[in-house]
């Protein structure tokens, strides 16, 4: 029969594509913090410019999410993903293919975009497909994001310039003051030469770096990623052939109405969204010059096992919070993470420059307790507001601007202010959630009380 809803087998597998097509979104937050240093050796450029990669990404996040939010009213949400992940996968292919430092922001503009229309296409079909259990739902299709990124680092390391130390004055030799500062890209007769100043003894430290492979990294994220894109291109035309409406068409979910009280706490809801992923990218992104450049003088593979870590954590908490939040309300669930995501971020700030140890758990406790709140928030606050596209948009921008501020701030104060205000920086993060998710939880019950009262 024609123009029926997908089947509850079909919408299984479709969650499951959801599920792979979230691995573009994981392996592009996963792959830049390891690759960093290489990008930057690639285009010979200063540190404080190859920073500029987070604002670029993240603005092209935002944009993808615009766009995804006035495609969807022209054409099949199938089709938008096709495109999206498709031209993505291209995008990660040909990224490192130049040595120019424009090419490189502009390529990353456009992985943030399909980044964004993929993000946003992908929590609206799920949330249209599962309308009566989202938190299991949305959390089970960002899993796929976190295996993902768990795996980016692991694909780079083999493709990472090798790290060989040089005296200060071997590297000083043809820049005896360009050197001086901190982070900059030089050439000599030893090579490419990135200079800091961490040392005991006050005299900047050197190193020379091999030529960088890290173009196979992207090209292979690129082609892992390309499978969802085939499929969900597929499952259109073979929809479309046999009459049967895509369920998320059948079942369209409306913009909804507001209140007052509705108007705040999405206010507040798009203030919760800003730092919640940029905290994860800017410690992922930044966690292997924080390693190398530091105190620590860590190398660059250790520093990429210890981001796959960071990852992988990630992952499990992501995990942990989809099997604990069987058994717990969501609300519960939320005070857990945030509970370990304020001690970890403490531990970090006061000892986690100077102990390698201390490093990798602090580094690894942070990952599990930052993975659940994109999903699992946006699922609590369904008891509060209906969660709608608009609503899912309004988090997914805001989610973009952190992806843009928190990074972004991040490379400045670490070029301008050292590695350790990386860790400084992560604590203010966590306690401005906090404090935003207190403001959502008084809203919340205020307007769960209102609506009690008109039920009397």
């Amino acid at each position: 029969m024609e123009n029926e809803p997908e089947s509850f087998r079909f919408r299984i597998i479709q969650t499951v594509w959801l599920f792979y097509g979230f691995f573009l979104i994981g392996f592009n937050n996963g792959i830049l913090g390891p690759t960093l240093i290489d990008l930057q050796i690639l285009v010979q450029v200063e540190m404080n410019l190859i920073t500029y990669i987070f604002f670029v990404a993240g603005a092209g996040f935002i944009m993808g999410i615009l766009l995804c939010f006035v495609a969807e009213r022209y054409c099949s949400l199938r089709v938008v993903l096709a495109v999206s992940i498709g031209l993505g996968s291209v995008v990660n292919i040909v990224l490192t293919l130049s040595s120019s430092y424009v090419y490189l922001m502009i390529l990353f503009f456009l992985q943030g975009c399909t980044k964004g229309i993929a993000d946003y296409a992908i929590m609206t079909v799920c949330n249209s497909l599962w309308k009566d259990s989202k938190g299991v739902s949305f959390q089970f299709v960002a899993l796929g994001g976190g295996i993902a990124s768990f795996l980016a680092p692991f694909i780079a390391e083999p493709f990472l310039a090798g790290k060989h130390s040089v005296s200060y004055s071997q590297a000083t030799v043809d820049h005896p003051i360009y050197t001086l500062q901190r982070g900059h890209y030089v050439s000599s007769p030893y090579g490419t030469v990135i200079c800091t100043n961490y040392t005991l003894t006050g005299e900047p430290s050197c190193y020379t770096y091999g030529e960088t492979q890290v173009q196979g990294a992207y090209i292979i994220i690129g082609i892992l990623s390309v499978p969802p894109a085939i499929a969900f291109a597929y499952y259109y035309y073979f929809e479309r052939r046999k009459g049967v409406i895509p369920y998320e068409e059948f079942n369209r979910v409306s913009f909804g109405t507001f209140h007052k009280g509705s108007v705040l706490y999405l206010s507040l809801l798009f203030l919760f969204h800003i730092p919640i992923f940029g905290l994860c990218l800017a410690y992922g992104d930044l966690l292997s010059p924080f390693g190398v450049e530091g105190k620590l003088q860590l190398n660059k593979s250790k520093m990429a096992t210890m981001t796959s870590l960071f990852w992988g954590s990630f992952l499990l908490g992501r995990v942990a919070n989809l099997v604990l939040s069987r058994y717990l309300n969501l609300f519960a669930l939320l005070l857990m993470n945030f509970a370990g995501l304020l001690i970890s971020v403490i531990v970090l700030v006061v000892v986690g420059e100077k102990r390698e140890d201390v490093l990798w758990i602090g580094t690894s406790i942070l990952g599990v307790f930052a993975a659940t709140y994109l999903p699992t928030v946006l699922a609590w606050s369904d008891q509060f507001m209906p969660v709608t596209g608009s609503v899912i948009s309004t988090c997914l921008v805001a989610s973009g601007i952190g992806e843009i501020l928190i990074p972004f701030i991040g490379g400045k104060l670490f070029d301008s202010e050292g590695p350790g205000s990386l860790m400084t920086l992560m604590l203010v993060t966590v306690v401005y959630e906090i404090a935003a998710f207190v403001g959502l939880v008084i809203v919340g019950n205020f307007i769960r009380q209102k609506t009690d009262n008109r039920d009397c």
